[in-house]
């Protein structure tokens, strides 16, 4: 939840420098979606999780990549407009 608080602060505060700093933060949302995505699937080929818990797990994931993409808008609207 770090970059919709920087993404929500930015943008009540018209902060430009601050919707500048939710890209890092946003590629390191990304690069852990990614490695939990991988480390998942292998646990579900080795048969260490089963596949109910295993599509929560997903979801899970993808919606909290999701969130980190709709706090990147934030940011950028906050960008643009400044």
């Amino acid at each position: 939840t770090e970059c919709l608080d920087v993404a929500i602060d930015s943008y009540a505060k018209k902060d430009v420098e601050k919707a500048k700093s939710i890209e890092p933060i946003e590629a390191e949302v990304d690069r852990l979606q990614k490695k939990y995505r991988e480390l998942h699937i292998k646990r579900l080929y080795d048969g260490t999780c089963n596949a109910y818990a295993g599509a929560i797990f997903l979801d899970l994931l993808s919606n909290l990549e999701r969130i980190g993409d709709h706090s990147t808008n934030i940011a950028e609207s906050v960008i643009e407009n400044s």
